[in-house]
């Protein structure tokens, strides 16, 4: 008789979105019309009525997974808590509205931190129009966390979700890589010197600013055909939007913006820089766009926000997969997978 095996715990059995995946079976909707988008995009879309609908997101931040309190200050971290919610409203083209805020608390927590805590929430969501409306406080043993639900308002012929993109659409970003990346590398590894020459890249780190105007912008416009934030990094995300879509990708490792200083901050550190362009925490939005003309649309909206937005691929078809052609012309598997935070590491 085989003796028993013991059993496993979620790490050694199933990844980050194996247990998505493993939810959603779960907690099928079964036939409710009123859900658009359930488990699976940056927030849930609800119908409200025939022309609008509701977004619903929420997002954890837990001390010493996704920041240490020596890394970044009270007041900063209730902005970035906020942020990194209005990031996934943003994806989808909303306006973000009321947000619910849970905060179980460790019993070394003063009362100043505790209202710069929430003085940055309050004026994180206060910049783009939303406002806390509740939420719950707890006590932990020892580590902070924050919990944010955020809600939103969209009409819902123009909800971008990450299904949606074709072979032939180009792929597109706003802003530049690498920066939050970079910036947690130097938290990790650089000296005070150092911290200080590239303090701009650990403030990217610190606090990521959320492209509400742009989703918006491009919700409006009718020629997205897919959205996603990039929170798990560039390779994971864009593999998101590929799973939904059911299609392929071919990116240009030539054409990928990586953030002012990074290059020598991966030279510094010893770190490939392709590394840092493929990390996670920047929030921005990665979108396909259909339709001719597709880089004077892309121009157009970059100059009117005054936002950079650079092509950087094309959407294949699902048999040609997940690729890069890299700096030496070379096609490549897209390297990496995102961060997964069930990973052995």
């Amino acid at each position: 008789m085989a003796p028993d095996r013991p059993p496993k715990n979620i790490a050694e059995e199933l990844s980050e979105f194996g247990l998505i995946d493993r939810i959603r079976t779960w907690l099928s909707p079964g036939d409710d019309a009123r859900i658009i988008a359930g488990i699976g995009d940056d927030a849930a879309v609800v119908a409200l009525d025939e022309q609008h609908a509701l977004l619903i997101t929420c997002d954890m931040l837990v001390e010493n997974t996704h920041f240490r309190r020596d890394w970044i200050d009270w007041t900063t971290l209730g902005r970035r808590a906020a942020a990194v919610n209005l990031s996934d409203i943003a994806a989808m083209g909303g306006k973000p509205t009321w947000a619910l805020v849970s905060l179980a608390c460790p019993p070394d927590m003063q009362t100043a931190d505790f209202s710069a805590l929430f003085a940055g929430l309050r004026d994180e969501l206060a910049e783009y129009g939303a406002h806390c409306v509740g939420g719950n406080l707890s006590r932990t043993a020892a580590e902070l966390v924050i919990d944010v639900t955020l809600l939103g308002e969209q009409l819902r012929e123009c909800i971008l979700l990450r299904q949606g993109a074709k072979p032939g659409d180009g792929v597109f970003i706003s802003g530049f890589l690498g920066a939050a990346a970079a910036g947690l590398a130097l938290l990790q590894q650089a000296d005070s010197a150092l911290l200080g020459r590239f303090q701009s890249l650990v403030n990217a780190q610190r606090k990521p600013t959320p492209r509400i105007a742009l989703g918006q912008a491009l919700a409006a416009s009718g020629r997205v055909s897919a959205m996603i934030d990039i929170s798990d990094g560039l390779a994971g995300d864009v593999g998101h939007l590929c799973d939904a879509s059911k299609v392929g990708v071919l990116l240009e490792e030539n054409r990928l913006p990586g953030a002012t200083g990074i290059e020598e901050v991966a030279r510094r550190l010893g770190i490939p820089l392709r590394e840092l362009l493929f990390g996670g925490e920047c929030y921005e939005l990665l979108f396909t766009v259909s339709g001719p003309q597709e880089d004077d649309f892309v121009k157009m909206c970059s100059a009117e926000l005054e936002i950079p937005l650079h092509r950087i691929g094309t959407i294949v078809p699902a048999a040609a997969g997940r690729q890069l052609v890299d700096l030496n012309g070379q096609i490549i598997p897209l390297p990496g997978a995102g961060f997964d935070h069930f990973c052995r590491r």
